[in-house]
């Protein structure tokens, strides 16, 4: 599938997409979030998951922080992704990690979620509100399956301006800036959904690091294509060098950046 074709998907389908895509494995790796991990689990830190507590990992993609966190904290853990293969890939990631009996992954979207009410402990989102069309009903909906005194846990890019035309699109879509808001509007409509937030800051290194990671990548990507190992469009890879360097300087002039948000449904 070429940038065109990409383009014509709405935001979060166009995220799905690229996340199955093979180029976005060379790019990113296995998480595609910025930050990593290591973010995931400062989340985790700061909503006190634990043993025998309930996570809903809310856009999951392939479930690799799903799958860290019951391994790491010894929750239970589901996994909610919209991508065609993202049930089989966590599932099978959480069998070699030796989880499997924790941890289930659906296919489903977050507002179909009406039969869950008050059920979890912790809902994580990495990288998903930005890609949601319908952000203010998402929260609602979230905050309904929330347990009373449990925490919704999110990082997200952030943006302090409208985003350029050229990174409107799919790629834009890709790098989770297609809807991104500023850090102080995240964290009004997770309020203005009942949640009390706790912490909230910024995160920008986060992002200024996955920019430099998929800078080299892209590089490594081009070569593989060239030699017939990567089998993909270079059409993308065009697109996704000038998107990164336009994504720099957003960030260099301190329009684009990246946010952690933990809030707690208090009722």
């Amino acid at each position: 599938m070429n940038v065109k074709k990409l383009d014509e998907q709405p935001v979060g389908a166009c995220c799905s997409i690229i996340y199955s895509h093979p180029l976005a494995t060379w790019l990113i790796g296995e998480s595609f979030h910025p930050g990593g991990l290591a973010l995931t689990d400062e989340l985790a830190l700061l909503t006190e998951l634990g043993p025998g507590m309930r996570l809903l990992d809310a856009g999951c993609g392939r479930g690799t922080s799903t799958v860290h966190l019951a391994e790491s904290t010894g929750c239970e853990a589901v996994g909610l992704t919209l991508e065609s293969d993202g049930v089989q890939r966590g599932q099978s990631l959480a069998t070699a990690t030796g989880v499997e009996d924790r941890v289930r992954f659906v296919q489903d979207d977050i507002l179909r979620m009406d039969r869950v009410s008050g059920e979890f402990d912790v809902v994580l989102m990495e990288c998903v509100l930005s890609t949601l069309e319908r952000k203010p009903e998402s929260l609602r909906q979230l905050y309904r399956i929330t347990k009373p005194g449990g925490f919704i846990a999110l990082t997200d890019v952030t943006m302090a301006a409208e985003l350029p035309e050229e990174l409107s699109g799919s790629i834009g879509a890709a790098l989770c800036m297609a809807d991104a808001r500023d850090l102080d509007e995240y964290m009004s409509l997770v309020e203005e959904a009942g949640f009390k937030v706790k912490e909230y800051r910024s995160a920008k290194e986060a992002v200024q690091e996955l920019i430099k990671k998929i800078g080299t990548r892209l590089l490594i990507a081009d070569a593989a294509i060239g030699l017939g190992s990567l089998k993909v469009d270079r059409s993308l890879i065009v697109a996704a060098r000038d998107a990164l360097k336009t994504a720099s300087k957003l960030v260099e002039e301190g329009t684009l950046g990246y946010g952690l948000i933990v809030a707690q449904r208090v009722g």
